[in-house]
């Protein structure tokens, strides 16, 4: 039987549930939670997350040119140094102090 994740307060059957409680329904039961969006298909390890189709056991590294480029971490941008001289250098006055409320 599929497993859900409630996503919010739902009673079932005479049980108060809360978010993150997991339930196993028929597709039959389930239906109604589903429609209201009160629980969620919950992923099952092994699983695709687009299609919920079996994993192909693929070993460690393998896939398509997309998914490796996901994994990889992104730089961060460099930014050139500030001209040193300029006006974007100067620093606030700092404050005399006045009345604070």
């Amino acid at each position: 039987m599929p497993k859900y994740v409630v996503l919010g307060y739902v009673k079932h059957n005479g049980e108060k549930l809360q978010a993150g409680d997991i339930l196993e329904l028929t597709a039959k039961e389930a239906a109604p939670l589903l429609k209201l969006q009160s629980i969620s298909k919950l992923q099952e390890p092994g699983e695709d997350k687009e299609s919920g189709a079996p994993d192909t056991g693929g070993k460690a590294g393998e896939g398509d040119a997309a998914s490796k480029a996901d994994q990889t971490e992104a730089k961060p941008e460099t930014k050139p140094e500030a001209d040193k001289g300029g006006k974007g250098d100067q620093k606030a006055a700092p404050d005399k102090g006045g009345k604070k409320s």
